[in-house]
């Protein structure tokens, strides 16, 4: 039986309301975005443009506000219920337990990230995940390739999608052709 690519990438539609996107957006995105750094070697970790035009903010447990460490335990279930649903559909029994930061990504206009896998030497990731909150947007796909086998998952508010980190799943998050893209993203181990 041929395994394909696809079938290892499970996406899940609507996975959070118009209501919980619009009001995770509106929370977030007037605080301060930094360029998002990718790894360069094992040691040292950068701002490339050239590869990831993006920027981000961290979403943590110990804010200040109290709407932001209630949007914080929100999304850390809704991601728990995620890989659990993931591992449930794959007969995973000793799921990764430890959850990276979350992480929300804004690709403004002419924004992408190359293509690339989540895991290294360095971050010996299991799983990624990423939550589109919007599509108020043109481009921003994020497209796989490995060997003969290449497909796209168009953005979605509220879509959902979670997959093994490893080298089997390279992927890039296309270019932003008009308006900005914001997405949540994080990762187990």
């Amino acid at each position: 039986m041929e395994v394909k690519l696809k079938d290892l990438i499970l996406t899940v539609d609507s996975y959070l309301t118009p209501e919980q996107v619009g009001a995770i957006i509106r929370t977030y995105k007037k605080r301060k975005f930094f360029p998002s750094r990718i790894e360069a070697s094992d040691t040292k970790i950068v701002v490339d443009k050239k590869v990831r035009n993006v920027t981000e903010t961290l979403i943590f447990r110990n804010e200040k506000s109290m709407t932001e460490i209630h949007w914080c335990n929100f999304l850390l279930s809704r991601i728990r219920g995620l890989v659990q649903m993931y591992c449930n559909m794959h007969g995973v029994k000793d799921k990764p337990q430890h959850m990276e930061d979350i992480s929300l990504l804004r690709y403004e206009k002419g924004g992408y990230y190359n293509i690339h896998t989540d895991a290294s030497a360095v971050n010996p990731r299991q799983l990624s995940i990423i939550i589109f909150l919007n599509n108020d947007y043109k481009g921003g796909a994020l497209e796989f390739n490995f060997h003969n086998q290449s497909f796209k998952i168009e953005p979605g508010a509220g879509k959902a999608i979670i997959w093994p980190s490893n080298f089997l799943f390279p992927h890039t998050a296309l270019t932003v052709e008009e308006g900005v893209r914001y997405a949540l993203v994080s990762w187990l181990r």
